[in-house]
Order: structure tokens, then C-alpha cells, then sequence
């Protein structure tokens, strides 16, 4: 579904209504009137959260390797 959808405007209020980000920071974004802005803002986010999932996983693998020996 998501994939089918052409319009900026909609793709970014449906991510912005869906992303796991603290209310007021959601409220934010969808109050951003600019397309623009509210994508960019949105994948700031995005990349914020994708640097901490990396973080995650390496402090993860680290403690496997570490508990496994």
C-alpha cells in the first residue's frame, strides 16, 4: 500500500502520524505546513532512529561475542 502512494504531502502524514517519536515531537511535525520542511524534519528522525538501531546491535553483538567465549 505504502509503496503505491505518489503524493508527498500524504506519505509524509502518514509517517508522520505513525512514527514512534514522542507526541509532542509528532505534533510538530504534522503542524509543519511546508511539505518540504515536514519531510525533512521527518527524516532527520528517521536517521536518528536508524543511528540508534545501529548502536543497539553492535553494543548487542559485542556482548554475544563476549558472553559467548
Amino acid at each position: 500500500m505504502v509503496e503505491s502512494i505518489e503524493d508527498l504531502e500524504l506519505l509524509s502524514n502518514l509517517a508522520a502520524g505513525n512514527i514512534d517519536i514522542p507526541l509532542n515531537q509528532k505534533q510538530e511535525l504534522l503542524e509543519t505546513v511546508s511539505v518540504k520542511a515536514r519531510t525533512l524534519k521527518l527524516l532527520d528522525y528517521l536517521v536518528h532512529m536508524k543511528e540508534n538501531l545501529d548502536v543497539q546491535s553492535q553494543i548487542r553483538e559485542k556482548l554475544t561475542h563476549k558472553l559467548g567465549k
